[in-house]
C-alpha cells in the first residue's frame, strides 16, 4: 500500500511538476525568442539616432538639417513622404525646410512640389501637420482618410505620422510622414520619431541662437566701422580748420585732444600742448 502511494506520488510529480517546468521553460524561451527579434531593432534604432546626431550636430543652418534629416528617414526607414515644417515667428507660418517625395528628380520638379506644399498647408491649425503643431502632440493614423483634419498632398496616401518639434513649453515644427499602405507607422516608429524630432529641436534653437548671434556681431562690426569713419573724418576737419579744438577729460583732468592748430595760436605744437594743464 505504501509503495503503491509512493509510486502515485512519483507518477503525479512526472505527470504535474516536471512537465510544468518544461512548460515553464518553454513559455521562457518563446519570450527570449521575441526579446531577441526585438533587440536587432533596439540596435538599429541606437545607429539611426547615432548617425543622425553625427549627421546634424554640425549644421546651423534650418534647411540644411531638414534636407539630412530627409536623406536619413528615406534611406534608413524606407520613408517616401516626408515634410519637415518650422514656425516663423515673423510671419506666423509653418516654413518648409525639406521634403521627400516619389518621382521628383530634378531642381524644377523641387521647386513646383515645394510650392505645392506651402500652397496646401503654411499656417498653423491647417490639416494634421497644423494641428499638431497647435497643439504639441503627436498624431498616428492609421486611415488618414477618415480624419477630417487630413489634407491630401499626394494621392493615395492612407496612414500618417505626425510628430511635434519640440523643446521645452515651445513647439518649433512637425515632421510629418506619410504612406500609402494602411497602417503603415507602428508605436516604436512614433517613439524613434519623437526622438529624431527632439535632436531637431536642439539643433534648430542652436541654429537660431547662432543667427541671433551673428546679426549682434554684424550689428557691432557695423558700430565700430561708423565710429572709426566718424573719427576719422572729426580729425580731418579738426586739422585742417584755424580754429583750436580741444577735448578735456574732466575725470583725468587732462587733455585727450588738440587740433595743430594750437601752433600758430601758442607756438605749441598739439603734442606739447596735450603735456600741460588746463590754466597753463
Amino acid at each position: 500500500m505504501k509503495t503503491k502511494t509512493i509510486n502515485n506520488t512519483t507518477r503525479s510529480i512526472k505527470s504535474g511538476n516536471v512537465e510544468g517546468g518544461i512548460s515553464n521553460r518553454g513559455n521562457d524561451n518563446k519570450l527570449i525568442g521575441k526579446e531577441k527579434k526585438k533587440l536587432p531593432n533596439k540596435i538599429d534604432e541606437f545607429k539611426m539616432l547615432q548617425e543622425t546626431h553625427l549627421r546634424i550636430s554640425v549644421l546651423k543652418d534650418p534647411r540644411k538639417i531638414g534636407e539630412t534629416l530627409v536623406d536619413i528617414l528615406t534611406r534608413r526607414m524606407n520613408w517616401h513622404h516626408i515634410t519637415i515644417r518650422q514656425y516663423d515667428p515673423s510671419t506666423k507660418q509653418l516654413r518648409l525646410l525639406s521634403f521627400a517625395q516619389p518621382g521628383v528628380k530634378s531642381t524644377r520638379e523641387r521647386r513646383k512640389v515645394e510650392k505645392h506644399f506651402n500652397e496646401l498647408i503654411s499656417k498653423p491649425g491647417q490639416g494634421l501637420t497644423g494641428w499638431v503643431f497647435q497643439h504639441g502632440k503627436p498624431v498616428r493614423s492609421g486611415n488618414v482618410l477618415n480624419d477630417p483634419r487630413f489634407i491630401e498632398s499626394y494621392p493615395g496616401l492612407k496612414s500618417g505620422l505626425y510628430v511635434p518639434i519640440r523643446l521645452g513649453k515651445e513647439t518649433l515644427g512637425v515632421i510629418s510622414v506619410e504612406s500609402e499602405e494602411p497602417n503603415a507607422f507602428s508605436q516604436a516608429d512614433q517613439r524613434f520619431l519623437a526622438a529624431i524630432a527632439l535632436q531637431t529641436a536642439v539643433l534648430i534653437d542652436n541654429a537660431r541662437l547662432y543667427k541671433a548671434l551673428e546679426r549682434e556681431l554684424e550689428r557691432h562690426r557695423q558700430t565700430e566701422k561708423h565710429l572709426i569713419e566718424s573719427e576719422r573724418n572729426y580729425r580731418l576737419l579738426a586739422e585742417n580748420i584755424s580754429d583750436v579744438i580741444w577735448v578735456f577729460d574732466l575725470q583725468t583732468s587732462k587733455f585727450r585732444y588738440i587740433s595743430p592748430s594750437i601752433l600758430f595760436l601758442s607756438g605749441y605744437t598739439a603734442e606739447e600742448a596735450m603735456g600741460q594743464k588746463m590754466q597753463e
